[in-house]
């Protein structure tokens, strides 16, 4: 007897994986607004360089400046990312290996420079390590040089290797430790043939996205650096915005074009890496995993390890927190209360808080639909569209902010456009909040993504089969399933936003109107008087009680999403 099963509803699902209702609304909100805010301004910068004559072009490439400029970028992001990575290593094990006072500490600290404003971290550097700072005085005075710029780079890089390979430490089964336990290995011969072959691909991650923010840094590395051309302390994203400040935008475009070749090379290596060492694991995992518990140190080697990531801790993440709140209120509780209720504070505060509020709402409608797109629907060019999302990740904020100017500024080709419709976008309060969107514009996708595919789509299916519509799937199904998740990913776009520094430098000009909170800590700080100097750290301790509040949020939400 033969059994005909084709015309069952699982057979159907195995062969038409869009079973599910909404592909096509899917697939046009992710690609309209992908286009729409990233991929039609960058191509904008391409638009304005091709025009140029090629001996123009070839000139700016040959401008010692401008090679010099990305040796120094590339030297220093190599180290800044090599040296986060054994710092990063030595701290994810710590954290996933140890019990210890102070541990949920730590590892909310972590997160502080994704949370911290670039820009505050860049002032708060430039004076720990001055001579007048606290490293200064205990002899690492490295400010205005390649090991400031280098310090800077590995305060900014920390947690993306830490949180690339902590997972992966949490996830070691036991039984391969076992097993090498009892066949003679000891503790660093097992780390050395057993456990460090499995974390060479999340390491590679860690170390790729480390670089790739080295590269692109611009908040951090300006005050710290000095940007001396005798000194060679110039990198490409000051370059970029010095050419924009002297409406040099050949020039500017030029080097941006270099620089998205970097980016999209190093993101592609990312993905690359992070494929490979995820099917990798996913196909040697057979058996049950049962992951090791944290457990009190008992050796020597354990306190020594603990003590490592507490003092780099404490030098990197610490210190800075005390420098901003000791600068902040070194004149007094009433100059630090009249430093946060100025005329141009309270501007600051508004066009922040607007430009939070448009582009949050903005790229979390994106993230659901890119998400609900990748996780749920089989189809080609999957992976390249990915890949495209994280653009924003790997590109520069300042090449952010000339891609809008390129496109709706004097010399773009959507300028003619706006200006008949009386519409001012560059250098005003929309090119903000166009800026804000396209850095944040990846943050909400990618935390619902891992969190939909592992949830599977059986219950989607299911709904489908019996008649439900895409919306209220949608509603009554997924969205429970990434409530966590969705909010997690709010609180980071939104702490993002909050604290974008290049990106809208380069479109906002007015003070007082269109200045955000980092750009009004940026003009006080380079006002130079005493005075001025403790009102930008005043202003900076605002962003760092911000920064608290966002970290704790996500520590909940984190939890909650587990």
């Amino acid at each position: 007897m033969i059994f005909r099963l084709s015309a069952s509803p699982i057979t159907f699902i195995m062969k038409n994986n869009r079973v599910i209702p909404g592909f096509k609304a899917y697939l046009g909100i992710t690609t309209g607004m992908l286009l729409a805010f990233v991929l039609i301004p960058l191509s904008s910068i391409l638009i304005y360089m091709f025009s140029r004559p090629p001996a123009q072009i070839l000139g700016i490439f040959l401008d010692p400046d401008v090679q010099w400029a990305f040796f120094i970028t590339m030297l220093v992001s190599l180290i800044a990312a090599a040296i986060s990575s054994v710092f990063g290593l030595i701290i994810a094990w710590v954290l996933t290996r140890y019990e210890f006072f102070g541990k949920k500490v730590l590892d909310a600290l972590i997160e502080l420079p994704f949370a911290l404003p670039t820009a505050v971290a860049g002032i708060t550097l430039s004076k720990l390590f001055s001579d007048t700072g606290i490293m200064g005085r205990l002899g690492f005075a490295v400010s205005y040089t390649h090991a400031g710029m280098v310090a800077a780079l590995m305060f900014v890089g920390l947690p993306f290797t830490v949180r690339s390979v902590q997972p992966v430490i949490a996830k070691l089964p036991r039984s391969v430790e076992e097993a090498a336990s009892i066949l003679g290995a000891d503790g660093r011969l097992t780390f050395r043939k057993v456990i460090l072959p499995q974390l060479t691909g999340p390491l590679l991650s860690g170390f790729a996205l480390s670089f790739a923010r080295g590269v692109g840094e611009y908040g951090s590395l300006i005050y710290i650096s000095g940007n001396s051309r005798k000194k060679h302390t110039q990198v490409v994203s000051y370059l970029i915005m010095q050419k924009l400040n002297y409406m040099d935008y050949a020039s500017a475009s030029v080097i941006a074009f270099m620089m998205l070749l970097l980016s999209f090379v190093i993101l592609i290596l990312i993905h690359t890496v992070s494929y490979r060492s995820t099917r990798k694991y996913a196909s040697g995992q057979t058996d049950t995993i049962i992951p090791v518990r944290p457990a009190k140190p008992a050796r020597p080697a354990d306190y020594l390890l603990i003590c490592t990531a507490g003092l780099y801790a404490f030098v990197m993440l610490v210190l800075p927190v005390f420098t901003v709140l000791s600068e902040a209120f070194s004149r007094g509780v009433g100059f630090y209360l009249k430093a946060l209720t100025t005329g141009y504070a309270l501007s600051s505060y508004a066009v922040s808080l607007l430009a939070v509020v448009i582009a949050v709402p903005a790229v979390t409608c994106f993230g659901i639909a890119a998400s609900m797109l990748l996780s749920r629907f089989d189809f080609k060019g999957k992976r390249i569209l990915s890949t495209l999302i994280d653009i924003p990740f790997s590109v520069s904020p300042v090449i952010a902010g000339l891609s809008f100017i390129m496109m709706f500024g004097r010399l773009g080709w959507a300028y003619p456009l706006t200006e008949a419709l009386g519409i001012k976008i560059a250098f005003a309060l929309p090119g903000v909040v166009l800026a804000t969107i396209f850095v944040i514009f990846p943050y909400v996708s990618r935390e619902l993504v891992p969190t939909l595919s592992a949830s599977g789509r059986t219950e989607e299916e299911a709904a489908a089969i019996l008649g439900a519509g895409g919306l209220r799937i949608l509603r009554s199904i997924s969205i429970p399933k990434m409530k966590w998740a969705l909010g997690y990913g709010i609180v980071l776009a939104t702490a993002r936003a909050f604290g974008e520094f290049g990106a809208v430098s380069a479109l906002s000009k007015t003070r007082g109107k269109t200045f955000t909170l980092p750009l009004e800590i940026d003009a006080l700080y380079y006002a130079g008087s005493a005075d001025s100097i403790t009102e930008a750290f005043a202003l900076s301790s605002v962003m760092l009680l911000l920064a608290a509040a966002f970290l704790i949020l996500k520590t909940i939400l984190g939890e909650k999403k587990k």
